[in-house]
């Protein structure tokens, strides 16, 4: 059986089919015009005599009575000769009686009749039994859609030669339907603008769209007319669906055109739904706009109905939207708790592009609140406010369950523009509230929006971080970080891993903030989000942990990833501030690094308390290196082991002998970073006291605190006295390889400062290639370390308490000493020497 709608290629198929089978057996090609089952055996009956068979000399007349015998004496005659194939071309539908006889036939004439059936309507035959049996071989509307390959030979054959990226464009637009291909042929054939000819290839107008009308949609029944016309208005036709749009009987009327082959075909997406030939679906919907203008904004709410008591949110509102049913689209979003949708900054949203023609003229609660978040997406605060307060002057006709639905909206709305400092109180209180609203909403709604919940709590762990909350924000972020099922709400729990990262390398845990971190970046990735949707804390964790291992490569690198996506969160806009700050430091750019802090308070003026503490904190340190100790004393007020230990060192600088602070040396609670750095002006103290064994177990406690974390900023940017006390200390640097190692996260390969060989010393391979011209210093071979690790000249001007005219010098003489013309030559030839490690 080959069934399917009309300019398939169905009668050229089997014409090619047939030429070839008729070398080996008897073809008869009858065919079939009219209804009349006395007609329809005559001519089967001719066709067969003069394929050989011994046919019965008269066909019975309709309703005579005598077609048993008729039908015995055929099926006989067929049986006692040799195979034949019989191919029923049908134009039109086959009565029942005339299926009734083929099937006998097929059923007793010795296997010796090969039938085909050729139409638009499948035949009243036993096609169930067929199919089980598997004695019926089935052609169909997908089974000669053409491929890309065969659509550019038949377009080629027809004249016209297309690029593969158009051919591409055409076969998927007729999806392979070859009357659809030879129409765009004839349309491409005379033209020099193909892309343009392909883009507007549709079905409601020109030829495709008159062969259609006239061939498939003019030629049904008027019952079935209309339900292809009511039922175009949606993209796929669902069970109960239909019959909202065009009545309790559509169903059976579908199932018909099914049969008929009306360019309908099953979705592969979905069991038991249908859907149109896209051209075919375009003719329609141009036909419904002429025929009945009125009923397409009526058909398109009942569609959004229907898609919105079946949770198809997208669906009903896009339905909705169609029919200029603004406020109806709206309240979908509002009671389905999608609203939280339309807040992610900056990421792509269906539902938003939705709703971007919403008319100014459009009013109602729900359009105002829809409004309210369509600007806070853009970040317009003001926007966000005055729409919402537009809201709550609207009255609500919908009952309890809309209300705790659009009191949700509200708290949600209100959370996403509390952003400073001020409203930081006011949206701890909102958040809490919105996760009692959420508790109260109908579990299958919730399901359905797992990014609430998350945005909630994200939201309010950024709150808690502004109020200076800190253990409570971890708590928030790690809720909703921790739950199940991270599809649906990748954006917010982005933001919880970032912040809980941050969190972390704030307090010195370098691994779980690595760990998070990259658990992050790895999120993004799996998700498709564009970097600069993202935001910015992973990112800014990932640089102050590899700035506090001393990897200025690794923390240059996601600084300048952080700063393409960073927004207006405190948080990591502080910590980044301060990331680049000490890379500036670390290049010997003092004044660099103090500017960018100054900016920094400039720029964010709304941050909260402990982070402008933070800032000020770190001001200090810079003005200590730069030999402006006393203008930490303005740290005094300030509590906090942090500032308690640079007031101290301050102090120290000024002359004032003063002990470490205790609660430094004996904290467990002080961050990582800032013990280390207790331990280590301790071993500055008991050194100006001359108790070099005191000094040496401070410097031990701190390499044994910071060994854990590879915390190595401390130790690079210690005062030359102790940098020259450790290098004293072979055998305490020995234990702690890991401290001369750049790399983050793995094993230190070797000291600080490498080790000469004596030129003559015997080693085991090759002989070096050169012998050094003149024994490096000390200090020469400290810069050369640095300069295998790729270090620029300010950076180890930074990280050697020099001036960069000093480290150039010594670069000059490196390149002397070691016969080199360039850096990475002199790098070389060190390692080639042994005085380097390979």
């Amino acid at each position: 059986m080959v069934s399917a709608p009309a300019g398939t290629g169905k009668t050229v198929l089997v014409s090619s089919w047939a030429a070839d089978q008729q070398k080996h057996v008897p073809v008869t090609w009858v065919p079939l015009r009219d209804p009349d089952s006395a007609t329809v055996w005559s001519l089967i009956v001719a066709g067969l005599k003069q394929s050989g068979v011994d046919v019965p000399r008269r066909v019975p007349a309709t309703g005579s009575g005598d077609g048993s015998f008729f039908l015995a004496e055929l099926a006989a005659g067929i049986s006692d000769g040799g195979p034949v194939t019989l191919i029923l071309d049908c134009d039109v539908s086959l009565p029942a009686e005339l299926g009734s006889g083929l099937d006998y036939l097929l059923r007793n004439s010795g296997d010796r009749l090969h039938l085909v059936l050729l139409g638009r309507i499948d035949p009243l035959l036993p096609l169930h039994r067929y199919r089980l049996e598997k004695t019926i071989v089935e052609i169909r509307l997908a089974d000669l859609a053409f491929t890309k390959s065969e659509a550019q030979a038949m377009l080629a054959g027809l004249g016209v030669e297309l690029c593969p990226s158009l051919v591409a464009d055409v076969t998927a637009r007729t999806q392979g339907w070859a009357a659809g291909l030879r129409f765009a042929a004839m349309a491409l054939v005379h033209r020099s603008d193909r892309e343009a000819v392909v883009r507007d290839l549709h079905g409601d107008s020109g030829t495709v769209a008159e062969y259609l009308l006239a061939e498939v949609l003019n030629a049904q029944p008027e019952s079935a007319r209309e339900v292809l016309l009511r039922t175009s208005v949606v993209d796929v036709m669902r069970p109960g669906l239909v019959e909202e749009l065009a009545g309790p009987q559509a169903r059976r009327a579908l199932a018909f055109l099914i049969q008929g082959n009306a360019f309908i075909e099953e979705s592969t997406d979905t069991p038991r739904c249908y859907t149109y030939h896209p051209l075919f679906r375009e003719l329609l919907r141009a036909q419904l706009w002429y025929e009945a203008p009125e009923l397409v904004p009526e058909l398109h709410r009942a569609a959004a109905q229907w898609m919105a008591d079946h949770c198809r949110l997208e669906d009903a509102v896009r339905h909705a939207v169609a029919a200029g049913a603004w406020e109806q689209a709206a309240s979908y979003v509002v009671d389905d708790l999608a609203i939280v949708q339309l807040l992610v900054e900056r990421a792509p949203c269906r539902l938003r592009d939705m709703f971007a023609r919403l008319p100014a003229d459009a009013v109602g609660l729900c359009t105002s609140l829809v409004r309210a978040a369509l600007a806070m997406a853009e970040l317009d605060v003001d926007g966000c406010a005055r729409h919402a307060a537009e809201a709550r002057q609207l009255p609500d006709q919908a009952g309890a369950a809309r209300r705790t639905a659009v009191d949700l909206a509200f708290s949600v709305l209100l959370l996403a523009r509390a952003r400073g400092v001020s409203e930081a109180r006011t949206a701890v209180e909102t958040a809490t509230d919105a996760e009692r609203l959420i508790r109260v909403q109908p579990p299958e709604r919730l399901a359905l929006h797992p990014e609430l919940a998350a945005m909630v709590l994200s939201r309010k762990g950024r709150a808690l971080l502004v109020c200076g909350r800190l253990d409570e924000a971890a708590a928030a972020f790690a809720s909703a970080a921790q739950m199940d099922e991270w599809t649906g709400r990748e954006y917010p729990v982005l933001t919880c891993l970032g912040h809980l990262a941050l969190s972390a390398a704030l307090n010195g845990h370098l691994r779980k903030a690595e760990s998070l971190g990259e658990q992050a970046v790895q999120l993004q990735a799996d998700a498709g989000i564009p970097r600069i949707w993202c935001p910015a804390a992973p990112e800014v964790a990932l640089a102050w942990v590899h700035m506090e291992k001393y990897d200025l490569a690794a923390a240059r690198r996601h600084a300048l990833r952080a700063a393409e996506s960073v927004d207006d969160d405190p948080l990591p806009r502080a910590m980044l501030t301060l990331v680049s700050a000490r890379l500036a430091r670390a290049r010997g750019d003092i004044d660099g690094a103090l500017s960018v802090l100054a900016d920094a308070v400039t720029r964010v003026p709304d941050l909260p308390a402990w982070l402008q503490e933070t800032l000020r904190v770190e001001q200090a340190v810079l003005d200590i290196v730069k030999g402006q100790p006393g203008r930490a004393e303005e740290l005094a007020g300030i509590a906090g082991p942090a500032a308690a230990l640079v007031l101290a060192q301050a102090r120290l600088a000024n002359g004032t002998d003063v002990a470490t602070p205790l609660t430094i040396l004996s904290s467990r609670t002080a961050p990582l970073p800032t013990q280390v750095s207790g331990w280590l002006f301790e071993v500055s103290q008991e050194l100006g006291r001359g108790q070099e064994n005191r000094a040496t177990k401070a410097l031990e406690r701190s390499l044994q605190l910071a060994a854990p974390e590879r915390l190595r900023r401390p130790f690079r940017e210690a005062t030359p006295e102790i940098r020259r006390f450790l290098r004293q200390h072979g055998d305490v640097a020995d234990r702690h390889s890991w401290l001369g190692d750049g790399e983050s996260g793995s094993p230190a390969r070797r000291p600080a400062v490498p080790r000469q060989r004596p030129a003559d010393s015997k080693v085991t391979g090759d002989p070096p290639p050169v012998q050094l011209v003149e024994t490096l210093t000390e200090r020469e071979r400290e810069v050369l370390g640095h300069l295998s690790e790729l270090l620029t000249t300010e950076e180890i001007a930074g990280v050697m308490f020099v001036s960069v005219n000093t480290v150039r010098t010594h670069v000059r003489n490196i390149l002397r000493k070691l016969a080199a013309s360039r850096r990475n030559e002199a790098v070389r030839r060190a390692r080639e020497l042994k005085i380097l490690p390979q």
